[in-house]
């Protein structure tokens, strides 16, 4: 089981989540851009919750946003 069938599996549910893994991964690290921070902290929530449903914890954030820096490390 991977991060990609785990995201895959979700894909009814997240089908926007499940692209930006198939898209953005490479080996273990996550890198996406998104247009906001309000975009940034909502899709790093719905990720950590789809991938911790497959036993995945999203660590190492890195953002040029420190109010999402906040949040990431908040929640």
């Amino acid at each position: 089981y991977d991060v990609h069938r785990c995201a895959k599996d979700k894909k009814a549910i997240h089908p926007d989540l499940t692209a930006i893994v198939q898209r953005n991964i490479y080996i273990d690290d996550l890198n996406v851009s998104l247009s906001s921070e309000e975009d940034a902290r909502d899709t790093a929530w719905q990720l950590r919750k789809v991938l911790a449903s497959g036993g995945f914890n999203l660590t190492k954030w890195s953002s040029n946003s420190r109010n999402c820096l906040k949040c990431f490390k908040l929640k």
